[in-house]
């Protein structure tokens, strides 16, 4: 998918994963920075093509992962508020599944993504397909309505 795709649906992932999670909106808006930070560093990072493939350096689960895992230390070791272990446990969380998200997304695109040193993919999705970049940016839009639902409910 577009990069603006992949922005939009992780941030939404990372919303309602952080909405389960009790955070506050300053965590929220701290998350959607890092979530977009990542989604490039994914895709700038990784798009040296091999052939016609990208380089398992971010699409994969390792590599994403520890990508997620070093921008989720970011806010408790730079800000002067003291996080506790929920918090920091909802930026973990929330970074893993936006960072997977990526993955999942370009698991349907013709290149694939990387799972234990294997290209695997779903699907033969062009990255371009308008329909499926819509679908996804809205059914990202639609996880952060969401999220904000519960937030206003609680």
């Amino acid at each position: 998918m577009r990069l603006g795709t992949h922005i939009v649906f992780a941030i939404g992932v990372a919303t309602l994963s952080a909405s389960y999670g009790g955070a506050s909106l300053l965590d929220v808006l701290i998350l959607w920075g890092l979530v977009a930070m990542q989604q490039v560093l994914i895709d700038k990072l990784s798009h040296e093509f091999r052939g016609r493939y990208r380089t398992p350096l971010f699409h994969s689960f390792t590599g994403a992962s520890i990508l997620s895992l070093a921008l989720a230390s970011v806010p408790p070791a730079l800000s002067p508020i003291d996080y506790g272990r929920s918090q920091v446990l909802m930026f973990i969380t929330s970074l893993l599944l936006s960072g997977w998200s990526h993955l999942f997304l370009d698991s349907l695109n013709p290149g694939g993504v990387y799972v234990l040193g294997k290209r695997v993919r779903l699907a033969r999705i062009r990255y371009d397909d308008p329909v499926a970049n819509v679908f996804f940016q809205v059914l990202g839009l639609l996880m952060v309505a969401y999220s904000i639902a519960l937030h206003l409910g609680a």
